[in-house]
């Protein structure tokens, strides 16, 4: 209870960093019903795993974090990008589409829902996500330049030239 948070937080005064101490102080948070204490310690958790390069063990603490908060785009995003650096695409694909469900002009999805798509090589999927963001910001010249790529690779090479023209203008 209220005791163990206590020691918890004793003990992580002398080691702030200390990634088992946080994640265990997230969970014992949540066993006392303190959402909000919870969600701030897995995130400072997930970020700190991050950083020290245990990608997994930062997943795990996002994925917790989804579980309280699932119509959290912003951790679906951390999520999926997590994924993409660990090549998990599928994964990472359903994470974007849930923020899409969530916000369909989310742009930073839209994006990424096209890059790994392409990383699947699934052409008309990343077209369509390319497409759709150009549609509601033609001015992103990154979205322009993927989409030529996406066209270049499946060899409609006078789409794709057009598409490098209008990202080369931009840029």
């Amino acid at each position: 209870g209220d005791k163990a948070i206590d020691l918890l937080e004793r003990a992580r005064r002398g080691q702030p960093e200390e990634l088992d101490l946080i994640l265990e102080l997230a969970e014992t948070h949540l066993a006392e019903g303190h959402l909000a204490q919870g969600l701030e310690l897995f995130a400072q958790g997930a970020a700190a795993c991050q950083q020290s390069g245990q990608r997994e063990r930062a997943c795990e603490a996002l994925r917790r974090m989804k579980v309280l908060a699932p119509t959290d785009t912003s951790i679906m995003l951390r999520l999926s990008l997590l994924y993409l650096e660990l090549g998990r695409l599928h994964e990472s694909e359903q994470e974007l589409r849930g923020v899409l469900r969530q916000n369909l002009n989310h742009e930073g999805a839209l994006m990424l829902l096209g890059e790994v798509s392409q990383l699947k090589g699934q052409g008309r999927d990343a077209c369509l996500a390319f497409n759709r963001l150009i549609s509601l910001n033609p001015e992103r010249w990154d979205a322009l330049e993927k989409m030529a790529e996406v066209l270049q690779s499946q060899g409609l090479i006078s789409d794709a030239i057009r598409h490098y023209l209008q990202s080369a203008e931009g840029y």
